[in-house]
């Protein structure tokens, strides 16, 4: 499970099931009061919430709402195509493969393997990253390199394979970067989409304006 507050309330990502959650008041007031340190004094509230399978009982880390870096520039709308000496243009086998392999992960795995999953590439991958190459200019070229391939690549636009497939691009180059999902309400509607601090990769600056993270990748 992963949260964010968003004005009173609460929402909750359940990977697993792939479900989005809204909290009411009561149980948004519990979440807040666990999340720093007071539940004392939302013990019914919690109590309540371990019940639906939102938080459970035991040791490990404290439960701590998502939050983002401020994006103040996207890569996308730079547009820059100045790449470090020596590096090849990402190929459009290279985007298709990795789109395609996001979009087959999660029919066949589901959302929390998958992530499960990324998360393991992300590892391996960084583990051996060159700092030389993780510099912002290096991620903002492969990201303004992706999205102009992307658009020769048939299959429909998805938030969350393009996201993935972006980020393992980006982390295969040795370049950190972060996924989030975010949810925005009245309306709801839920985004997922790929930065580095305060540099979107992934998206337009007004594509992400409206939306809280509720989970990092």
């Amino acid at each position: 499970m992963s949260f964010c507050f968003i004005s009173v309330g609460a929402v909750v990502l359940d990977l697993e099931a792939d479900r989005y959650y809204r909290l009411d008041s009561w149980h948004s007031a519990g979440l807040r009061a666990l999340a720093v340190g007071e539940a004392g004094a939302n013990s019914d509230a919690c109590a309540s919430l371990v019940d639906k399978g939102i938080l459970r009982h035991g040791e490990g880390p404290r439960a701590t709402p998502v939050h983002a870096p401020y994006v103040c520039e996207s890569a996308i709308e730079q547009r820059s195509e100045r790449r470090p000496v020596g590096e090849p243009a990402l190929s459009p086998f290279e985007l298709f493969a990795g789109r395609l392999a996001a979009g087959q992960a999660l029919s066949r795995l589901g959302l929390l393997r998958t992530v499960e999953y990324y998360r393991r590439q992300r590892d391996r991958y960084l583990d051996r990253r060159n700092p030389a190459q993780c510099q912002r200019t290096f991620a903002a070229a492969t990201a303004a390199s992706f999205s102009e391939r992307r658009r020769f690549f048939p299959a429909k636009r998805r938030c969350v394979p393009d996201s993935l497939a972006l980020a393992a691009t980006l982390w295969r180059r040795g370049c950190e970067a972060q996924v989030f999902f975010g949810v925005r309400l009245d309306p709801f509607a839920a985004h997922c989409w790929v930065q580095q601090g305060n540099l979107l990769l992934s998206d337009p600056l007004d594509s992400v304006a409206e939306f809280c993270p509720v989970f990092e990748l």
